[in-house]
């Protein structure tokens, strides 16, 4: 995570701290103090997701005790641990193969089911036999020598590499650096851009989503079961007024 992506997660803590806790009638009110018994906070083990997490806090509850919990640490119970501030617990897992935040990739199946979905796309097909998508391409290439766009290779394929560029032109704009910048200096144009947005978001889109819009196609059970289950555990044991959660924080 980059200094401008903290100062953006900790922006939105403090508009969320504006909408739901600075008034009298706030999130927190009749709470002794805020800690890990009225806000619980999960996120994947890598770092922009840890860091993300953090900077969020400091904006919502500038004010509160940070500190990381992992599940296997046995330092102190629960309730001593959650006592003593807010924890941001933090999945074991270190290669994004987590249950709560990555539970696909522990599904079989995926890879196959997400190159096929990716084949079924109809925008995607239609943009590569677009002229003006392969020339797109063409130029990406020949600014970032990224081989997986190379002229030559499957159609498709080179689509879908083009999502990383689309991150990489949303971060140079976001810290309002030069898009892509390269030693021929050739720039992206702003419709350029625009169509690799397009592309970013389909190829996104078909991770989970199915590609002709059949929600019982989709990977979504298959993909974020565990996650959706743990949501509404605690919005269920809120309403049955068994816990004492006033805000819950996922970072992935």
């Amino acid at each position: 995570l980059t200094p401008v992506g903290s100062k953006q997660l900790q922006d939105v803590g403090e508009v969320l701290r504006a909408r739901y806790i600075d008034h009298a009638d706030n999130l927190f009110r009749g709470c002794k103090q805020v800690d890990g018994r009225n806000i619980a906070v999960y996120t994947s083990n890598i770092q922009r997701t840890l860091q993300s997490a953090w900077s969020f806090l400091l904006g919502l509850v500038p004010g509160a005790s940070i500190f990381f919990a992992f599940r296997s640490e046995r330092v102190f119970s629960d309730g001593l641990r959650q006592a003593a501030g807010v924890p941001i617990y933090v999945e074991d897992a270190t290669d994004g193969d987590d249950k709560l935040f990555h539970e696909w990739t522990i599904q079989h199946g995926y890879k196959a089911w997400l190159a096929a979905n990716q084949r079924r796309s109809h925008f995607l097909n239609r943009a590569a036999k677009d002229p003006e998508y392969v020339a797109l391409l063409d130029k990406v290439y020949a600014v970032s020598q990224e081989r997986k766009l190379a002229p030559g290779r499957d159609p498709l394929e080179r689509l879908v590499a083009a999502k990383d560029v689309d991150t990489l032109v949303s971060i140079d704009k976001a810290h309002k650096r030069p898009v892509i910048p390269n030693e021929c200096g050739e720039p992206l144009l702003p419709h350029e851009q625009d169509m690799l947005r397009r592309i970013g978001n389909e190829v996104k889109r078909c991770w989970f989503a199915d590609a002709d819009g059949d929600v019982a196609r989709s990977y979504g059970r298959s993909g974020a079961g565990y996650l959706a289950h743990k949501v509404w555990r605690h919005m269920d044991e809120r309403a049955r007024n068994v816990c004492h959660l006033r805000f819950v924080e996922f970072s992935c």
